[in-house]
């Protein structure tokens, strides 16, 4: 039982570092995107863009609300 225990225990060990290492390279790529954004300028156009689809989305979302 002892044996199982310490496999079982070493297999979960093993586990969270591939996912510490897994949600690590995501962080950066996550980085590295955001970077690329702000070189070319894009970001502040995401930023409108996504404030425009939240305002739209919300006033929908009222309006059915109120009326429904």
């Amino acid at each position: 039982m002892l044996t199982s225990l310490g496999v079982l225990e070493s297999t979960y060990d093993e586990k969270s570092l591939e996912v510490a290492a897994f949600k690590k390279s995501v962080g950066q790529l996550q980085d590295l995107q955001f970077a690329i954004l702000r070189k070319k300028r894009l970001l502040s156009k995401l930023l409108t863009s996504a404030d425009f689809f939240f305002e739209s989305f919300f006033e929908r979302q009222l309006k059915s609300e109120t009326n429904g």
